[in-house]
């Protein structure tokens, strides 16, 4: 049998539901801690840890004496981690490249509005 706790807000005591119902349970069990920012279920069962791997995330780095900005290095980023803005390279998280293209493109139109008809 696997059981899922998860919910997308944090503080909702997800760890304690998940490490109390592995510990009542009679057989062997497996606890995955899954939180990404802070995984502490191990501060409630106490295991005895056989391994340990060090695990890392690429993060882009951009070396602004060489970029030229044409773009090529936010189209072919698997992370969706870098926009273009006209001269301007901005390294984001994916998730916020949407809202950046957004704003950008709501102040290209104000500046060219305000060139349009000065006031």
């Amino acid at each position: 049998m696997i059981i899922s706790v998860a919910s997308g807000k944090g503080g909702t005591g997800k760890t304690t539901v998940a490490t109390n119902l592995a510990l009542s349970v009679k057989s062997q069990v497996q606890l995955l801690d899954c939180d990404v920012e802070e995984p502490n279920a191990h501060l409630f069962i106490h295991p005895v840890f056989e391994k340990s791997e060090a695990i890392t995330t690429p993060v882009p780095q951009v070396d602004e004496n060489k970029c030229t900005v044409c773009g090529n290095c936010a189209e072919i980023c698997e992370f969706k981690a870098i926009v273009v803005m006209g001269e301007v390279l901005v390294e984001v998280m994916p998730e916020w490249k949407e809202k950046f293209l957004e704003l950008y493109d709501r102040i290209q139109e104000q500046v060219s509005n305000r060139q349009e008809h000065p006031s």
